[in-house]
């Protein structure tokens, strides 16, 4: 495998970190890289990759999107993949690498909801298990600072409500492989944490764009959702609004947090909700938003009929029965999004609110920001036309 520095001029900055982070061209992964280089802090990105050029060309996006300086010091690419030993390494190279790093960021995910389990966990369990592996030998190196995992709310399954800023102590019932899948990996974190790891996890919701420009590398299930609530994609049926919520969080607000906590030692050990909670809007508050943008824009909408959610489920049912091929597939798929249409209650985090707002940070509020993340999403995407989502991080 291939282990290459992005060649640059030399850099002044004096460099204290050493961060090794998954999930690098993921949305998340990408936006903590873009960050991480323009802090001039010293990077090691694992990609996963056919080819060296294969590697150089899924960089080069990111350097491009981010408008990062074509000569990057500090940037280290390694050529691996997370669900092999050892990342598909040489051990010389594994344990070199191991013993150098001071931080490890794991982000890497495979979003895909309806996996079977045993999918599911080779893509997600068994990655974090050899990010863990890794972690546990780097912690051994005396220079060692912290390992930052990148979990979901979604290990809360169906109670979402009572989701505590701490381990989950009864599994729950999950909606779908994805989540089941991210609580096994949380698990695993936390008995290496029990084992003396120092780390910190992350909890986010549904992450959305750049609360500043509405701008995100993919677009994933929160975009699939507003065409869902814009009619287009249930030919105008909705389910009927009461109160359910749907909780949001930017892309560069998960960035920052994490990389202004890299060496916050009162970071490890915790469990930090990235959400908007109380502040989340309401489905009916996003629908008329959707609504009033499109029309703005001149954007044909079907006229809309609310109906109960479970004569939706039975239709959408019906509908996958009498088709078939890659209609079929996304109208049985289709069920594993209605089910986030549901939430009632608002995810706690008040302690991660009160742990951020003693360092001077805070978690912005959506009505501040979900219309320029729309407007944005929709000033590149007719909502007519079909929304593929990316199930990569």
């Amino acid at each position: 495998m291939l282990c290459m520095q992005v060649l640059s001029s030399k850099s002044e900055h004096k460099v204290h970190k050493k961060i090794f982070l998954t999930g690098s061209t993921g949305v998340i992964g990408s936006r903590i890289a873009a960050d991480l280089i323009r802090r001039q802090e010293e990077v090691i990105l694992l990609i996963r990759a056919d080819s060296d050029v294969d590697l150089r060309k899924k960089f080069s996006k990111v350097v491009e999107y981010y408008s990062l300086s074509p000569k990057l010091a500090n940037v280290q690419l390694l050529r691996g993949d997370l669900t092999r030993e050892k990342f598909g390494l040489a051990t010389p190279e594994w344990e070199r690498i191991s013993s150098e790093v001071t931080h490890i960021i794991h982000t890497a995910a495979d979003l895909k909801l309806d996996h079977p389990m045993d999918v599911a966990l080779q893509r997600t369990l068994i990655p974090t298990q050899h990010v863990l592996e890794f972690a546990v030998a780097a912690n051994k190196n005396g220079t060692f600072s912290k390992f930052d995992y990148f979990s979901t709310v979604g290990v809360g399954g169906r109670g979402l409500a009572q989701l505590k800023e701490e381990r989950v102590k009864e599994e729950p019932q999950y909606h779908n492989s994805y989540e089941a899948a991210k609580g096994a990996a949380e698990k695993k974190v936390f008995e290496e944490m029990e084992r003396g790891l120092p780390a910190s996890i992350y909890r986010p919701s549904m992450v959305v764009g750049d609360s500043k420009d509405g701008s995100v590398w993919r677009y994933q299930v929160f975009y699939y959702i507003v065409s869902l609530l814009s009619g287009q994609k249930t030919r105008g049926f909705l389910p009927k609004f009461t109160m359910q919520r749907l909780d949001t969080i930017p892309v560069n607000t998960v960035s920052d947090v994490i990389v202004n906590l890299l060496d916050d030692k009162e970071a490890i050990g915790r469990v930090f909700h990235l959400t908007s909670a109380e502040n989340s809007c309401l489905l009916s508050e996003i629908h008329s938003l959707i609504v009033g943008l499109s029309e703005e824009k001149g954007i044909r909408n079907h006229g809309i009929r609310q109906i109960p959610l479970g004569a939706i489920y039975f239709l959408t049912a019906l509908f996958g029965f009498f088709s078939w091929g890659e209609t079929r597939k996304r109208a049985r798929a289709f069920p594993l999004y209605l089910t986030y249409l549901k939430n009632l209650a608002p995810i706690p985090n008040r302690e991660t609110k009160e742990f951020l707002l003693a360092r001077g940070m805070s978690i912005p509020v959506p009505s501040g920001y979900l219309e320029r993340v729309l407007r944005r999403y929709m000033g590149i995407h007719e909502m007519g036309d079909r929304c593929k989502v990316n199930e990569s991080s």
